[in-house]
């Protein structure tokens, strides 16, 4: 029986992976060298040392409340980032320069999920 629900999600999910892998294809063949460079520093304003940053300064700044939004946001950022790993792990999608490795999968992006985790905690 649990072989017939595996065979049926994975009949039902193969159109959206072939929707995916359209999308992957169409976004690669539009890459321009000339915004590596500019998409690459966009992508290092992500790292964990501008969020840590920011939430330091929303706690020193914000006598009122910035502890409490800081607990909330690292609260937030754990439980976001434990499954976005699983996730990596799970599904090894090979990052737009080729590059394979389950810790570093491309799906899902941690940028966007931390981003989307911040942008709905912070008041």
């Amino acid at each position: 029986m649990r072989w017939r629900a595996l065979l049926l999600a994975l009949t039902l999910l193969d159109p959206v992976v072939r929707l995916d892998h359209e999308v992957q294809n169409t976004v690669q063949a539009a890459r321009r060298p000339a915004l590596e460079r500019p998409m690459r520093n966009l992508t290092s304003a992500g790292k964990p040392v501008t969020v840590i940053s920011g939430l330091l300064a929303i706690a020193l700044l914000d006598e009122a409340h910035g502890i409490a939004t800081v607990r909330g946001c690292v609260a937030v950022l754990v439980c976001v980032n434990l499954a976005v790993e699983a996730l990596k792990w799970s599904v090894n999608r090979k990052r737009p320069d080729g590059d394979r490795h389950r810790s570093n999968s491309s799906f899902p992006s941690s940028h966007a999920a931390n981003a989307l985790a911040l942008a709905w905690t912070l008041p």
